[in-house]
């Protein structure tokens, strides 16, 4: 393998690696500074699912999305109808947990990418409301997780456009200096190759004219 085809597989292996760093920090950053502007109360639940679904392959950060959007939403669901069986009443959270951790159970079961409903439920259940209604509780943590899925996907989405932009000029680049060498040495090789193959060519036809 050519120097400059080493120097190209570095490059895309460290621009892989920042890649990833970017894009988890910078969709992490960006789904709080939106949950804060939006007014949601845990904006740290949305940095946390922009950093969860961020995979290190587009067609997997978006099957990671749609699984924690899926499992966070029936998580809600079970853990707000587990609560409204018991009237919302404090001092049952263990029950409520136990029952609502086996229902999510079942789902997860059937389908294992949605094993994020089994902590979102209790984590609903057991999170200090602060005298705010179960039910709205239960959504705002539904909408940052939302948010925060959405911007890992849209961010991922955005620095593999730009990545791929980026990767696909170096290559072009590097195949320019190959055909293109910047060493005037380099460039005439196949000239003086070309006037060794013609001087050798002449001088095997002399000798065989003489010969004849």
């Amino acid at each position: 393998m050519s120097t400059s085809m080493h120097k190209t597989a570095r490059a895309d292996s460290t621009i892989a690696v920042l890649a990833f760093v970017l894009r988890c920090t910078g969709a992490a950053t960006l789904a709080q500074i939106l949950a804060i502007r939006a007014g949601l109360p845990f904006p740290v639940w949305a940095a946390m699912s922009a950093v969860i679904v961020s995979q290190d392959e587009l067609r997997q950060t978006n099957a990671m999305l749609a699984a924690r959007i899926v499992g966070t939403a029936i998580g809600i669901v079970v853990a707000t109808g587990v609560a409204a069986s018991f009237g919302f009443a404090d001092g049952r959270e263990a029950v409520e947990v136990a029952i609502a951790v086996a229902l999510c159970a079942l789902f997860a079961q059937w389908r294992p990418d949605l094993r994020v409903c089994m902590w979102t439920a209790p984590l609903v259940l057991l999170s200090e409301r602060h005298n705010t209604p179960f039910t709205g509780f239960a959504l705002d943590r539904g909408y940052e997780v939302m948010l925060g899925a959405l911007v890992g996907g849209a961010v991922h989405w955005l620095l593999d456009s730009l990545v791929y932009a980026f990767s696909t000029r170096l290559h072009r680049h590097t195949m320019f200096a190959r055909w293109h060498p910047a060493d005037p040495a380099e460039s005439r090789a196949p000239h003086r190759l070309g006037a060794q193959l013609r001087s050798t060519t002449s001088t095997s036809n002399g000798h065989l004219a003489r010969r004849a």
